[in-house]
């Protein structure tokens, strides 16, 4: 690819975006990695139609795992949302990938992002049915709440299903909500529901 940069200026701006949507849509993690060690900014926005959207999302959406985990490998901004104000959170629950969706979680994607509809990710996947990904959304609310001292809401989460001994999917120690330094009150719900 380096030759090919001895080219025109213009030819040369579409050169690394082209080489990274060849490689989301044939799903050639190398031929993605080269585009980025090239220089291509792993945040890059493409031109889809009617949106611009973030190459994360695009490989959510294709189902590219390899190459979300490349991305985020390399710094890409797990929350920067496309055009119409869709996070990569969103399109993992919209596309139902249930493993992108905790990647995404742990990798500090937030669960209260709201697109141009005003919905949550929560909301998506609630839309498309997915049981999984509406559960790991539920329990990434609990462990937020938990870690915000707001008890009428751990507890409403408690009520409502959300398991205090789950697995922590934010991406911090094991049974996080258990260690944290919450109020009694808190800690009793906590407690009380395991």
């Amino acid at each position: 690819m380096a030759d090919l940069l001895n080219m025109d200026p213009m030819a040369e701006a579409w050169l690394l975006p082209t080489q990274m949507l060849i490689a989301i849509n044939s799903n050639d993690q190398s031929r993605a990695a080269q585009a980025l060690e090239e220089g291509l900014d792993c945040d890059h926005r493409f031109n889809c139609g009617s949106k611009f959207q973030p190459a994360l999302s695009l490989c959510i959406e294709r189902g590219r795992t390899e190459i979300v985990q490349l991305l985020i490998s390399r710094g890409c901004s797990v929350s920067q949302p496309d055009s119409g104000g869709s996070s990569p959170l969103h399109s993992a629950a919209y596309s139902q990938r249930v493993g992108v969706t905790r990647l995404l979680l742990r990798h500090g994607a937030s669960p209260n992002t709201r697109d141009a509809f005003t919905r949550t990710p929560l909301h998506v996947a609630a839309e498309n049915g997915s049981l999984e990904i509406v559960r790991l959304l539920v329990q990434a609310a609990l462990q937020l709440a938990a870690a915000g001292g707001h008890a009428d809401l751990v507890r409403l989460l408690l009520v409502h299903g959300a398991a205090p001994g789950a697995a922590d999917v934010l991406g911090h120690a094991e049974r996080t909500i258990e260690r944290l330094p919450l109020p009694p009150r808190i800690k009793g719900y906590l407690l009380f529901a395991e």
